[in-house]
């Protein structure tokens, strides 16, 4: 939290990955949410306890979110997010 002369700013962490077409893609907060909730839902369902990323891919479209990859790259964001976050 920053105070300059009268104003409060809270500053948020900004994540963001490369897509496989090379763009920089920035991601909400409520996206790295419902992506680490789907995440350990596919682990929990899963015999070898790994994350299915086509499948999580899927849901994420069908929870509205687009931006969503199967790349390294995002699969990073997500387990960074969810080690900021405490979650793992």
């Amino acid at each position: 939290v920053f105070y300059i002369a009268g104003w409060i700013s809270i500053v948020t962490k900004e994540y963001s990955y490369v897509n496989k077409k090379g763009e920089h893609i920035s991601v909400t907060h409520q996206h790295l949410n419902i992506a680490s909730e789907i995440k350990e839902e596919l682990q929990k369902t899963s015999p070898s306890r790994r994350c299915s990323w086509p499948k999580h891919k899927k849901m994420m479209e069908q929870e509205g979110f687009y931006d969503s990859d199967t790349n390294e790259n995002y699969r990073g964001l997500i387990k960074r997010f969810q080690k900021d976050s405490g979650r793992l």
